[in-house]
C-alpha cells in the first residue's frame, strides 16, 4: 500500500506533495480513483503481475490521516511493514528526496497519527524536500503555500524519481 500524504482541500500545496506523487503513481500504472467510505479516503487498486497494489489519499485532515491508513489497512489485509508512506520534508531542499525503512516522525504530524494508528514504526517512508521557509514563524503558512512555478519545474522531475523509487520498493515487496 502507497500512502500519500496532504490535505485534499489544499492539493497544490507544499504540504500534499505526497499526494502528488501518488496521482502520479496512479496515472503511471494507469489506475483511476474512487472514494471509499470504509478508508475513509479515495483508493486506487490495480495489479502488476501478482501483486496487488493499493493506492490511497486520505481525506481526513493530515494530523489524523492515520485512521484512515488504519481503516484501509485493516480492509485490504496489508502488514504496516507493507506500507509505504509519500509526504513533505521540511528539513530537504526542494527536489530533494529520500527512501527511509522504519523509525520515527522526525515530528511530522501526519507520520505520528500513521505510526500510531498502525502501532508500528516499521513503515517505509519516502520523504519529499519542500524546503524550510526563512522565518521559523513562517511554517505553517509556507507548508500551506504552492510551490512557485521554478520549484514546480523541479518538483515535476522530482515527482517522476520518486515514482521510480516506488516501484523499486514495490517490486522488492514483492519477492
Amino acid at each position: 500500500m502507497v500512502v500519500g500524504l496532504g490535505n485534499l482541500s489544499l492539493p497544490d500545496t507544499r504540504h500534499s506533495v505526497g499526494m502528488l506523487v501518488v496521482d502520479s503513481l496512479a496515472k503511471y500504472l494507469g489506475t483511476s480513483w474512487h472514494f471509499n467510505r470504509q478508508s475513509l479516503g479515495y483508493v486506487a487498486v490495480t495489479k502488476v503481475g501478482h501483486l496487488e497494489i493499493i493506492l490511497l489519499k486520505p481525506y481526513v485532515a493530515m494530523n489524523l490521516n492515520g485512521r484512515s491508513i488504519s481503516k484501509a489497512v485493516t480492509m485490504y489485509k496489508v502488514n504496516p511493514s507493507d506500507v509505504i508512506l509519500v509526504h513533505d520534508d521540511l528539513d530537504r531542499p526542494v527536489g530533494k528526496y529520500s527512501l527511509k525503512h522504519g523509525g520515527s516522525a522526525g515530528g511530522h504530524n501526519g507520520v505520528k497519527s500513521a505510526i500510531a494508528s498502525l502501532h508500528s514504526d516499521s513503515l517505509r517512508r519516502v520523504r519529499v524536500g519542500i524546503g524550510r521557509p526563512n522565518k521559523r514563524d513562517n511554517v505553517t503558512e509556507y507548508v500551506l503555500s504552492n510551490f512557485d512555478p521554478s520549484e514546480m519545474l523541479v518538483m515535476e522531475r522530482t515527482i517522476e524519481q520518486c515514482c521510480d523509487v516506488l516501484m523499486k520498493e514495490l517490486q522488492l515487496l514483492r519477492s
